[in-house]
């Protein structure tokens, strides 16, 4: 009955309102707590103390998959071809769709969504600022409903809402302005180390080795500029969008243990000290927009390849991303961590816009409101804030390999300064690798042969290649 009569505020139309703004935030608070019965409203309850995962709302009964394939914040997900202007010139399954780089990175199209996350037993972090999550509803839904809010991935540089926004669907590569040998540019296939930071381009190919920090500075800021060099609308990873994505995979999946439900992903590879030992990308081509993982992924450890055919040495994709875990560790922009000897592991500072700095943590980077675990391990509760309930970063570590969560993070003991974040773990990092594994211990302007990065495009809301790539999107829609 509640959950009727809140359609009804929610689609008049007339002059009057049908209740007050008050009655329209008990009904909201109420539908949150008891659970919503919407068919268009997707949800799991997640119970951190108990380690359970239940589906709730519009996806009791569900299976991930072909399911979830009527929401378009899922089945809208599509692979694509994107120009550096933004335009999307070809979709997976068009005759000239490729994914070597000759019509241009290869992205994944993400639809919006709004989210709630109402939790439902929380408590305080005692050593720390802000609550651990001990059992928590989350919602998303394809439009707005009431007490949900747009995700905040989906807001460009003007602080207008968005439609979409675009993610790599392999991690970064480099385009050499020069070729390597002065002459005309190309890919760099095997992750050679002589990047030019000033006029070199982040890619998203199929068939290449991850960049990465082996010898050369392959640094946050510098993966910014490089992802920037495309034009002012290119990134590398950020907090907003993984968070997104991360949201996504819970409610899909009924479960945080990403690992489990689709694969390790490439974390059991043997660690040579000297070398960057990343697979190669693409191997997940033929699973197109779908969920998965590789038949056999080729890896590539000084100059010599091995095809990788089993578990824990294969990539995985979900919906057209690959290696969202696993592989290489992945920068993320957007978020600082800060403390001052007397705040655990830290406390997360988020970007407000996409004017990114390293060791900041006042003016357009807001604190999360609250801290990160003081110690290592594996996951056992999500911090909360209401001013950042769409965060998913630990704040405290007790749990296991398996449950709640299933992933490790990595912080320091009584941060003291700032330090950047890193996701996803790489290629020998096991079963403490996964969707939520954060390293938050490295200082500012570090970079290592196990880090790289990934594309993100934020369109500028009714611009011309917005608007195109909205009504092209529809037509792939519509077939």
């Amino acid at each position: 009955m509640i959950d009727n009569y809140a359609d009804m505020i929610e689609t008049s139309e007339g002059n009057v309102p049908l209740v007050d703004s008050y009655a329209q935030k008990e009904i909201a608070n109420l539908n949150a707590y008891l659970g919503y019965l919407g068919d268009d409203i997707l949800g799991v309850q997640v119970d951190y103390k108990n380690k359970t995962f239940t589906r709730i709302a519009g996806a009791v009964n569900l299976t991930a998959g072909a399911d979830f394939d009527a929401f378009s914040m899922y089945g809208g997900r599509r692979k694509c071809n994107v120009a550096d202007d933004g335009t999307i010139v070809a979709w997976y399954g068009d005759e000239d769709y490729t994914e070597d780089g000759s019509m241009g990175q290869v992205m994944v199209y993400q639809p919006k969504f709004y989210y709630l996350v109402c939790p439902v037993i929380y408590d305080p972090i005692d050593t720390g600022i802000g609550y651990h999550l001990r059992k928590a509803n989350y919602y998303v839904s394809e439009k707005a409903r009431a007490g949900f809010r747009m995700h905040p991935a989906f807001y460009d540089a003007n602080g207008n809402e968005i439609d979409y926004y675009l993610t790599g669907a392999y991690e970064g590569s480099i385009w050499d302005a020069d070729g390597g040998d002065g002459v005309a540019g190309a890919y760099l296939m095997n992750d050679e180390q002589v990047m030019t930071v000033s006029a070199d381009k982040l890619c998203s190919i199929a068939g290449v080795k991850p960049a990465s920090g082996l010898t050369q500075q392959f640094t946050r800021p510098n993966v910014e500029t490089m992802a920037q060099n495309r034009g002012s609308n290119w990134h590398g990873d950020l907090v907003k969008q993984v968070s997104a994505e991360q949201l996504l995979m819970v409610i899909e999946l009924a479960t945080m243990n990403f690992q489990t439900a689709i694969g390790d992903g490439v974390d059991i590879i043997s660690d040579y000290s000297a070398y960057n030992c990343s697979s190669l990308t693409g191997s997940t081509a033929s699973l197109g927009n779908g969920t998965g993982q590789a038949v056999q992924t080729t890896n590539e450890i000084g100059g010599t390849t091995t095809n990788e055919t089993v578990n824990g040495k294969t990539s995985i994709c979900w919906r057209g991303k690959e290696n969202f875990w696993g592989n290489i560790w992945k920068f993320v922009y957007g978020v600082n961590i800060w403390g001052n000897g007397k705040m655990g592991g830290g406390q997360p500072y988020i970007c407000n816009d996409f004017n990114f700095t390293e060791s900041k943590n006042s003016d357009n980077y807001e604190p999360a409101g609250f801290t990160v675990p003081n110690a290592l391990g594996y996951i056992s509760a999500m911090g909360y804030s209401t001013t950042c309930d769409w965060l998913f970063m630990a704040s405290e570590s007790l749990g296991n390999s398996s449950l709640p969560v299933g992933d490790y993070t990595y912080i320091t003991q009584n941060t003291n300064g700032y330090r950047i974040a890193l996701l996803g773990g790489s290629w020998s990092n096991g079963n403490v690798a996964g969707g939520f594994y954060w390293h938050t211990a490295y200082g500012v302007g570090n970079r290592d042969r196990f880090i790289g990065g990934r594309l993100v495009y934020i369109p500028t809301k009714d611009s011309d290649a917005y608007n195109a790539a909205i009504a092209s999107w529809e037509e792939q829609m519509a077939v």
